[in-house]
């Protein structure tokens, strides 16, 4: 119960920092993408399900206030935290690498999905300049605010997960 309320507490946290705070200190004109980085950090540590779960979650959140239609976020985010929950069986907490890796592949897959409906659909061909001037920044920008909380995450989620599991052996 305590992982799930840690779980829900984190999306609130996140979701705030994406909404209010990052906007007012974005650099190069792009925020970090929080959402995406705690649906891959969850798919990561905790397999396809919970990426999954978290996914949808954040993604109705950027629905709600970023999008333009409910659903084609968490469609997205779903399958963001889908993939990067293949990476579980390959993640161990002391290698850092491998998850901001994924964080920025995310990242970037995400932006070209979006570029792709959003821009190319209607005609505009400029994915060289969006690249330079969106993607490329933003994942930069996303890996290095990750690289400070994943592992604030991992920590805590370590803890929570110890413990129950010592509270699951008492009753076994």
């Amino acid at each position: 119960m305590a992982h799930k309320l840690y779980m829900a507490f984190l999306v609130f946290i996140f979701a705030l920092l994406q909404i209010s705070v990052f906007p007012m200190i974005n650099l190069f004109d792009v925020t970090p993408n929080l959402m995406l980085g705690l649906t891959c950090a969850y798919g990561i540590m905790h397999g396809k399900n919970h990426g999954i779960v978290i996914g949808i979650v954040c993604g109705l959140i950027v629905d709600a206030f970023f999008g333009f239609a409910i659903g084609y976020y968490a469609i997205l985010y779903m399958l963001a935290g889908y993939i990067s929950g293949f990476m579980n069986k390959g993640f161990f907490p002391d290698n850092i690498r491998m998850p901001i890796i994924i964080f920025g592949i995310a990242d970037i897959f995400y932006n070209i999905l979006v570029y792709l409906t959003f821009f190319f659909m209607r005609g505009d061909v400029g994915f060289g300049k969006y690249f330079l001037h969106v993607i490329a920044p933003e994942a930069v920008y996303t890996l290095l605010v990750m690289l400070l909380l994943f592992p604030l995450i991992l920590v805590i989620d370590n803890k929570l997960t110890k413990r129950a599991n010592r509270s699951a052996r008492k009753f076994v």
